[in-house]
């Protein structure tokens, strides 16, 4: 079975292979990731979260060394800073590594092929994680990374996180308002002025449709999202109405990777297992908080925060599916997806947690009086078109 992706959670652009030495690795060509395919080792420890007893990451000490990398106190760095650093502090260790996997722009000539020294070092710095050394994140990729549309950034555990930059795949919303620029709000004020006006409002009524969209538009193409639901309309709308119908399906298709196959495939046409889980997941949080119908969704949706509401309940659901989610129902805001984000980091030049990215764009349809929502539609639209 292909494996799971880390940074999508999807398994349906995922591929497995191993390097000369035996290493697995997986690669995932999902196109959210941006040109290039992400890759990450699956040997069984880094599965476990357990460090190896023999091989190189051993007998070179990586696991001490990278910890050196990331300095206490500061706020997360991209995972260029550190093997920068590692480079820099331990350069007989990094050479080691260089020679044994080679790298896309250190080493292009080498022969291991898509397996880094890069997707080693991450595994490495992912079992530190896991022993509770180091936290992770995601943020945009810059400089000699850009050819990734995120990279990871790592602090030491229990460092603040107030300036670490945010992605889809990163849900953690700093709890404190940010504090608006002027200048900032001015500057994107001049450049949503230009964008035109929505061609189309994307509110939905359904409260099923709605269900199903809040798992599936998320880092995945819209015309996929668009297929999927149309096959639902087509083809089950009239026996699969309510949440009821939901649950019923549910048991008809055991919670097993074959199972939630078979409802992808059932619901949608497709093989989104991932997604079909999530969908069982999110039907039984509204079934225990009594939002069974779209009235009660709406209502809910009008008063619900994501730190109070929707942290956690749904694991791989985050502030910018939360803020999809109740926009559809009418609330007037924005979410912080992919498109959003480019445009506010492409006018001001730097990253943006979700937090401000959020901020920022409801103070600039307010400086230009128009609704959060609809500078959002204008954003997304806009950048559909590039």
């Amino acid at each position: 079975m292909p494996a799971l992706c880390p940074l999508c959670v999807l398994d349906e652009y995922t591929a497995t292979d191993r390097t000369a030495d035996g290493v697995a690795f997986g690669s995932c060509s999902n196109p959210e990731h941006g040109g290039e395919a992400f890759v990450w080792e699956v040997t069984e420890h880094a599965r476990k979260g357990v460090r190896a007893r023999d091989g190189i990451g051993a007998d070179l000490g990586v696991w001490d060394k990278l910890l050196q990398c990331v300095h206490e106190g500061e706020p997360a760095v991209a995972y260029g800073t550190v093997e920068d650093r590692l480079f820099e502090r331990f350069p007989d260790e990094a050479a080691s590594l260089l020679q044994a996997y080679g790298h896309r722009w250190r080493d292009p000539e080498h022969r291991s092929g898509r397996f880094s020294m890069s997707a080693y070092l991450a595994t490495r710095l992912s079992e530190l994680a896991e022993e509770g050394l180091l936290e992770k994140t995601w943020g945009p990729a810059e400089g000699q990374w850009a050819y990734n549309s995120v990279i990871s950034y790592w602090r030491l555990a229990g460092t603040q996180p107030a300036e670490t930059p945010r992605t889809e795949a990163a849900p953690n919303v700093p709890h404190t308002a940010p504090r608006l620029q002027d200048d900032d709000v001015n500057r994107l004020a001049d450049r949503a002025r230009m964008l035109p006006p929505p061609e189309n409002e994307y509110t939905e009524t359904d409260y099923v449709t709605n269900l199903m969209a809040t798992v599936l538009d998320y880092q995945m193409q819209t015309p996929v999202v668009e297929k999927a639901i149309r096959h639902y309309k087509d083809r089950r709308w009239d026996d699969v109405r309510t949440i009821g119908d939901l649950e019923r399906c549910f048991t008809e298709h055991p919670d097993t990777d074959a199972g939630n196959r078979s409802l992808a495939q059932f619901l949608w046409g497709n093989n989104h297992w991932t997604r079909a889980h999530q969908l069982r997941d999110l039907a039984a949080f509204f079934r225990s908080i009594g939002v069974t119908d779209q009235p009660a969704l709406e209502a809910w949706a009008a008063a619900a925060s994501f730190d109070r509401d929707f942290r956690g309940r749904v694991k791989g659901l985050g502030p910018a599916v939360f803020q999809w989610l109740i926009m559809r129902q009418g609330v007037d805001t924005v979410k912080p997806d992919v498109h959003v984000r480019r445009f506010a980091e492409g006018v001001l030049g730097r990253a943006l947690n979700d937090t401000e990215l959020i901020a920022l764009v409801t103070a600039t349809a307010e400086r230009i009086g128009l609704g959060a929502r609809d500078l959002d539609w204008r954003i997304w639209e806009w950048s559909r078109g590039q």
